[in-house]
């Protein structure tokens, strides 16, 4: 085919892929209930009218402050959050995370090299994942040691920020500082195929993008520093790093805890911030890692395709549902994403021009996001092999290929460490996955899967996530938002035609079939997410070229901002129950942890009581958060529970598990839950077998005083 019809089919081929998914777009919108509103009352309408407000201000005072004494509007908004963190985390949490920030980017600098005349600096996102990497493989390999107190931890931070020494490094944290304040100005807006156009941006809409960029930023924050009240958060995440906090070690029994011995290593980064703020800390860094994930987004796509794509691509990925429910918890799928997000990035940029240095960046990134996660693992796998086989594709000298084997061997026994691990405990390394295959005594011998999230793994996948959400999710229709809905076939066959970010593009496709094949589930598909948004940023930048199409796709993008943001409360069941008044009012604080988890304050009265040593029956709540001690869970979490406690028939059959697990006190939801028969017989005997300390709620503290 001529160049000539070439560049004629090409836009009328993403034309008519882009019309068709605007065109399933509205036809979900008509059809289904997902325009219900969700969670807008007047009181959240005010503060998301606060938020925008605000964020106008915001931008409008970097840009006078820009233009009058060219300080970069970037910096002045940058500051601002800082302060703004600070009053609603507290200056511990906003604290320890700077320092481990500040130690992080200089251990990345270490990593990448300083800037030389011949190659720039590396991006900062890219330097801080590269560093967060390193201080995750540190504390969890440092986890089952009884080490894990807040001097030992100050001392990984110093060990990290310790090449600060060095000239080379100052001089370059110095550069990027000046590079911040004043940044250098640089025609970013031109396509790498053809850098005779530029992309069509009025300066209005680049102010409305920032707008929101802003509005959606203050608004996950606020919704960070609510108190935590999801189930996984404080039954898993949370717990993790109060129980390392509280013994200096995780070292439980996976008898009692089926997640004790998967890979956990975000929640050891949560417990090194944990040991010093508590769960603000935790809350604040995740959000942080949202942040870098989508700075990652929005540079990899600026620097390839311009400014103006990588906002919207950015912004498109910001404002997805999924998104906030993921950055307003302690929920590990942000940090593992930007792992994942950073080495896609760090392949992006370099292409075949890899370098061994790029390739150890990759593999320290990956290695970390394996040790986070199974799904962690799958993308070390595609990514990794990805990375190797570009830096491959050129002819390479002996010397070069002994050191992609040194790096290639020290990735794999970093990444697999916690897989033997787990073999070792518990005899199956992907605990409690596959244990058909690998009967652990610790869990049956079935495989383990949740039944909600399973069948669904079709060829309208996409489409019913999008409008019929809570089929994939706890959560309402819309929670996946409709930014891939309306962009992604578009970006994969942009991707296709234009012959850019094909293997991104397949390695994408890859992790949802691996995923997909077994579990249908939004939370598992989200580390890979970012990718998609590299292939929508392509697809902004062949429209922004075109003057009527740019105004075409602006106004597209605009609507589809806005129903994002409209289903923002749609990313969880209880993420439409929010007061952001209570960030500012110690007592509706309390009031409002209450309503939605009381048994966290009594869980802190056990900590006050006994400490670490006590021992807490859970029964009919699942959330051990911010216990000190050991939990003991009557669900599934306890393969012990699952073997005796459920078997009970009676008052005697509750009294003689209890003497079995030597329970010190119990954590009762009264009534009961109807899940198991335990809760109901314990509810009926749980009088006479313990002394009620206090109640909260429909949750009641008792002391055990077994006869």
């Amino acid at each position: 085919m001529s160049a000539f019809w070439r560049s004629i089919s090409r836009p009328l081929v993403l034309d008519g892929v882009m019309l068709a998914s605007l065109a399933l777009v509205a036809m979900g919108l008509a059809t289904t209930d997902v325009l219900s509103p969700v969670g807008w009352s007047a009181t959240t309408l005010k503060a998301l009218y606060t938020v925008g407000a605000v964020a106008l201000i915001m931008v409008a005072a970097s840009q006078v402050l820009q233009r009058r004494f060219r300080i970069s509007g970037g910096m002045v908004t940058a500051l601002a959050g800082v302060f703004l963190a600070g009053a609603l985390f507290g200056l511990a949490a906003t604290a320890i995370v700077a320092m481990l920030l500040m130690a992080s980017a200089i251990a990345g600098t270490v990593v990448t090299g300083t800037a030389s005349p011949k190659d720039s600096a590396w991006p900062m996102g890219q330097r801080l994942s590269i560093g967060l990497a390193l201080v995750t493989i540190v504390v969890t390999f440092l986890s089952p040691f009884r080490v894990n107190f807040p001097g030992a931890h100050l001392a990984i931070l110093a060990l990290f920020a310790a090449p600060i020494l060095h000239a080379d490094i100052r001089r370059q944290l110095g550069a990027d500082w000046a590079d911040m304040v004043r940044p250098a100005v640089v025609p970013q807006d031109l396509m790498p195929q053809d850098r005779t156009r530029q992309s069509w941006m009025p300066q209005g809409w680049m102010l409305l993008w920032r707008v929101a960029a802003v509005a959606l930023a203050l608004f996950f924050m606020l919704h960070a520093a609510l108190p935590e009240r999801y189930h996984d958060a404080l039954a898993v995440h949370l717990y993790v790093a109060s129980y390392v906090a509280a013994h200096g070690e995780w070292s439980y029994d996976p008898g009692l805890f089926v997640f004790a011995v998967i890979p956990l290593a975000v929640d050891f980064l949560y417990a090194h911030v944990y040991l010093f703020a508590g769960e603000p800390a935790v809350k604040l860094l995740n959000y942080i890692t949202f942040l870098v994930i989508v700075a990652l987004i929005r540079g990899a796509v600026a620097r390839r395709y311009g400014a103006s794509a990588g906002l919207i691509a950015a912004l498109l990925f910001a404002s997805m549902p999924l998104t906030l429910v993921e950055s307003a918890s302690s929920f590990i799928e942000n940090p593992l994403t930007m792992w994942v997000t950073a080495a896609a990035v760090i392949i992006l940029d370099r292409g075949r021009s890899l370098t061994l240095r790029a390739v150890a960046a990759v593999m320290i990134v990956l290695a970390a996001a394996a040790l986070s996660k199974v799904h962690g693992a799958i993308a070390a796998t595609l990514l990794g092999l990805l990375a190797t086989s570009l830096y491959l594709g050129k002819r390479r000298r002996s010397i070069e290929l002994l050191g992609l084997a040194g790096c290639l061997v020290l990735a794999a026994a970093t990444a697999l460490s916690s897989y033997i691990h787990a073999y070792w405990i518990s005899g199956n390394p992907v605990f409690p996955f596959f244990n058909n295959v690998f009967k652990s005594p610790f869990y049956q011998p079935v495989q383990f899967v949740d039944g909600r999230w399973i069948n669904r793994f079709k060829l309208d996948l996409l489409y019913q996530a999008t409008f019929h959400s809570d089929h994939f999710l706890e959560a309402y229709n819309g929670a996946l938002g409709f930014s891939l809905m309306a962009f992604l076939g578009t970006g994969l066959v942009a991707a296709v035609i234009y012959r850019q970010m094909r293997w991104l593009a397949l390695a994408f496709l890859a992790f949802i079939c691996a995923i997909g094949f077994s579990t249908q589930y939004l939370r598992y598909f989200y580390p890979i997410l970012p990718v998609a948004f590299l292939l929508i940023g392509l697809v902004a930048s062949l429209y922004l070229v075109r003057p009527r199409m740019a105004l075409v796709f602006n106004l597209a993008v605009a609507v589809v901002l806005c129903l994002n943001v409209y289903k923002l409360n749609a990313g969880g069941w209880i993420m439409a129950s929010y007061d952001f008044r209570v960030l500012f009012d110690p007592q509706k604080a309390k009031r409002y942890e209450q309503a939605f988890v009381p048994e966290k304050s009594l869980l802190r009265l056990v900590n006050q009581l006994q400490g670490r040593s006590s021992r807490v029956l859970l029964s009919g709540v699942s959330s051990a958060a911010p216990l000190e001690g050991t939990a003991l869970y009557t669900s599934w979490f306890s393969k012990d529970f699952s073997d005796s406690g459920t078997a009970a028939k009676s008052g005697a059959d509750v009294e003689a598990y209890l003497h079995r697990v030597k329970p010190t006190f119990i954590v009762h939801r009264s009534p009961p839950e109807p899940s198991y028969a335990f809760h109901g017989l314990l509810d009926a005997e749980i009088g006479r077998l313990g002394r009620k300390i206090a109640t909260m709620g429909s949750v009641t503290l008792y002391e055990v005083r077994l006869p």
